[in-house]
């Protein structure tokens, strides 16, 4: 693309090693210089399915943190045991902080594109993701007396999990994605 090698050297005054290199996406030069229409969808097509796959390691990360908690709750007793299992639990905290920052990410550069491209409706199913939304299925049904309703996160609502799933709970109402 050109403009993009000077872009290039303004940021890397330095000198640098190959791994440094900034990529400049079409993303990332929106405004700065000119970048062709059809790697802009190609960015879209990419980072679409980036953000699709970032939820589902988010989902994944939750549904293994609710079960080891609940193990842990059940059968785990002593001290060694249990400073083991929150070793686990914090490298499952781990995966699901970066499946968060990989989406997040991954929704900017939609943003960006999408109005650059003119593209509407995907905001419907990739939404913002905030810190309340990084919740468990389960949270939304362990009420205790006082604390009112809770919500089911939109993370679990998109495509692949059905009303049935988020009612029971249950491994059968799961449906195949797009």
């Amino acid at each position: 693309m050109p403009g993009v090698n000077a872009l290039r050297e303004e940021s890397t005054k330095r000198p640098y090693s190959p791994e440094h290199i900034p990529l400049l996406l079409p993303s990332q030069l929106h405004g700065k210089t000119a970048c062709p229409r059809s790697l802009e969808v190609i960015e879209f097509r990419l980072r679409e399915g980036q953000a699709h796959d970032a939820l589902n390691d988010l989902r994944q990360g939750l549904r293994s943190r609710t079960y080891m908690l609940k193990f842990k709750d059940r059968f785990l007793r002593g001290q060694g045991a249990n400073t083991r299992a929150r070793n686990c639990l914090k490298t499952l905290d781990a995966k699901i902080n970066a499946a968060a920052t990989k989406y997040r990410v991954a929704h900017q550069s939609l943003t960006v594109l999408g109005a650059s491209l003119g593209l509407v409706g995907w905001q419907d199913k990739l939404r913002p993701l905030l810190d309340e939304d990084i919740s468990s299925l389960t949270d939304a049904f362990d009420l205790r007396p006082g604390e009112g309703r809770r919500r089911v996160s939109w993370i679990w609502q998109m495509c692949g999990y059905s009303e049935r799933a988020i009612e029971n709970e249950a491994d059968d109402g799961f449906q195949e994605g797009e």
